[in-house]
């Protein structure tokens, strides 16, 4: 198990004063170098916020109750036209050419604001379905979700933008002149936050791996500026009110590494990544790393292990953001992370100078969507 590099998010507050006694940190962690894992974590959130400790618990056990409602109730929640970046989905993504992700459920929905851009004509609301689709929300079935979810998601979200302030002033000294992390959080409403539950149904199991030590979740590179990560909660087979310890769970492929390293985060704490935007637009200073979610320790049969809840909050600019690269960084910034499989999509296929960020969100679906 890999130790990720970290700090109390009563460190995050003080570096207003002195961001510079973090720079190390943020370079170690980001940063283009061999080792680094593209992750870090803030510790000690939910012991300064409590009610987001109680939330978490809330949402993720929520998921699992919203995951064993019978289908026809969970298809009133499914929005398929916006490839499923709202409401409950099963078994739309794949981690290779031949294989479907079944065992993980889904539940999307806008991080900040509900209905995010209400004021838009309607084909501009189709063109930007991916962001603009308005939240739905099992509230007869699972009312207690939609308020952990946004007690997550806003704090999460208040963290996050301290931390692109952070990962600005550090660009700053590196590469001057990028655009800013910050402002581009700041300035949108199209974060989404996503809800994830693994279940350890053999059915599932197995139409979605072959064996028990493919991936719950293939690898793959978030298309986000951040991605936040609450630590995840794992469910007892035989008694679901009951949290168990895990064997695996979240694995990164470190910056030039071909090994993959498994990760922890405290219960206390959330961990962010860099996601391709982010390392598009502070020109490679910091990078993203590919991740997967690999299996716990299970029996033959797969019948035994725990199922996990996971929650995930995307931060990203506004859809209608243009995205350029300067000509003397564009094959750097572009170009795979040494050691990377072949398999992963090439951000050199789905990004093209001046394409706004819902065009490469597009497009970034779209390779990991079931055809």
């Amino acid at each position: 198990m890999s130790a990720l590099n970290s700090f109390h998010v009563t460190s995050l507050i003080r570096a207003k004063s002195d961001p510079s006694t973090l720079f190390p940190m943020l370079e170690r962690s980001f940063g283009a170098h061999t080792g680094a894992l593209g992750m870090i974590e803030i510790l000690g959130v939910g012991s300064s916020v409590p009610a987001f400790a109680q939330a978490r618990h809330t949402l993720l056990h929520g998921m699992r109750k919203l995951s064993h409602l019978p289908l026809d109730q969970l298809l009133k929640y499914s929005r398929p036209h916006t490839q499923y970046s709202v409401g409950w989905s099963r078994g739309v993504e794949g981690f290779s050419k031949n294989s479907v992700d079944f065992s993980k459920a889904s539940f999307y929905a806008n991080a900040i604001l509900d209905d995010p851009y209400p004021s838009l004509n309607p084909s501009d609301a189709r063109k930007y379905s991916l962001f603009a689709h308005p939240n739905v929300w099992p509230d007869r079935e699972v009312p207690e979700l939609r308020q952990a979810f946004d007690t997550v998601s806003r704090v999460m979200f208040a963290i996050g933008t301290q931390l692109s302030w952070l990962c600005d002033r550090y660009v700053a000294t590196v590469a001057p002149g990028c655009d800013s992390l910050l402002g581009r959080m700041q300035q949108s409403f199209s974060h989404k936050g996503r809800i994830l539950y693994y279940s350890n149904e053999k059915r599932n199991v197995n139409t979605a791996r072959k064996n028990a030590d493919s991936p719950l979740c293939g690898l793959h590179v978030d298309h986000c500026a951040f991605t936040g990560l609450l630590p995840s909660i794992y469910f007892d087979p035989s008694d679901p009110s009951i949290e168990v310890d895990h064997g695996k769970g979240l694995q990164i492929l470190p910056y030039g590494s071909s090994d993959l390293e498994s990760v922890e985060l405290e219960e206390d704490s959330i961990g962010f990544q860099i996601g391709e935007t982010a390392q598009m637009l502070t020109y490679g200073v910091l990078r993203a790393t590919p991740h997967s979610v690999q299996p716990l320790s299970t029996g033959d049969d797969n019948t035994t292990s725990p199922s996990r809840a996971s929650f995930a909050l995307f931060m990203q600019p506004d859809p209608k953001y243009e995205i350029f690269l300067d000509d003397q960084f564009h094959d750097s910034v572009l170009k795979p992370n040494p050691n990377a499989p072949q398999e992963l999509p090439d951000l050199r296929h789905r990004f093209s100078n001046g394409m706004t960020f819902a065009e490469f969100a597009e497009r970034s679906f779209q390779e990991f969507s079931r055809k």
